[in-house]
C-alpha cells in the first residue's frame, strides 16, 4: 500500500485545510491544520513545543491534525478544526475524540505580558513570575476551547509529555530547535 503525505507550511495561523486528492503530496500554505475524510492520506504536522492535536470522528470517518502554537491558540485554531468537522463532515461533537500530544508544561512555557494580553479570557492559565512573566498553560487553555464547544471531557486524552523536560523531544525553549517530531493520522 502506497502511504501519501499531506502537510502544513505551518505559519502559526489559525488557518485548517480540508484535504482533497489533489492534495496528496503537497505541502499546504499558510496552514496550521488538516482535516480529511479520504482514507489513507497521511496528514502531518511538526512541533518542538507547540501542541499537536489529532481529532478522529469514527462514525462519520474523519480525521485531523492541528499545530496549536501560542498564535495560534490565541486564535482558536482547535476550535476552527473541530468547527470544520461539525459543518464539513456532519460530525457530532460527542463522537469526536481528541489526543493531545507532548507539548511544553506550564512551568517551562514563560511569556510576557504582550502574550498574556491577547488571553483576556483566560486569566486561570497564567502563573505570575514578575511584573513581566508568566508561567502559561498552554495545553489547559486548548482543552478549554474544545470542552466550550461541547467536546465530551471522557474524548480527550492528554499526553501530558513535556517536551522541555522530557529530552526524547525537541523542545524549541530548551534546545533552540524549531521543528523537531511529527505527529501523522491517517484514516485507513
Amino acid at each position: 500500500m502506497k502511504v501519501n503525505y499531506v502537510n502544513c507550511q505551518q505559519t502559526h495561523s489559525s488557518n485548517v485545510h480540508i484535504v482533497k486528492k489533489k492534495d496528496v503530496g503537497k505541502t499546504i500554505p499558510n496552514c496550521d491544520g488538516l482535516i480529511t475524510n479520504l482514507k489513507n492520506i497521511t496528514l502531518l504536522i511538526q512541533t518542538a513545543d507547540c501542541v499537536p492535536i489529532t481529532l478522529i470522528d469514527p462514525v462519520r470517518k474523519v480525521v485531523g491534525v492541528v499545530h496549536a502554537g501560542w498564535r495560534g491558540s490565541e486564535k482558536e485554531i482547535v476550535k476552527n478544526a473541530i468547527n470544520l468537522m461539525i459543518n464539513e463532515f456532519e460530525s457530532d461533537k460527542k463522537d469526536i475524540k481528541i489526543k493531545i500530544g507532548p507539548a511544553i508544561d506550564k512551568d517551562n512555557f514563560i511569556v510576557r505580558n504582550d502574550v498574556k494580553n491577547k488571553f483576556k479570557d483566560y486569566e486561570d492559565y497564567f502563573e505570575k513570575i514578575s511584573e513581566d512573566q508568566w508561567k502559561f498553560d498552554l495545553v489547559g487553555v486548548n482543552i478549554k476551547q474544545m470542552l466550550s464547544l461541547g467536546i465530551l471531557e471522557e474524548n480527550i486524552e492528554n499526553s501530558k509529555i513535556s517536551t522541555y523536560l522530557n529530552k526524547n523531544y525537541p523542545s524549541y525553549r530548551r534546545d533552540g530547535i524549531t521543528k523537531g517530531f511529527e505527529t501523522k493520522i491517517m484514516l485507513k
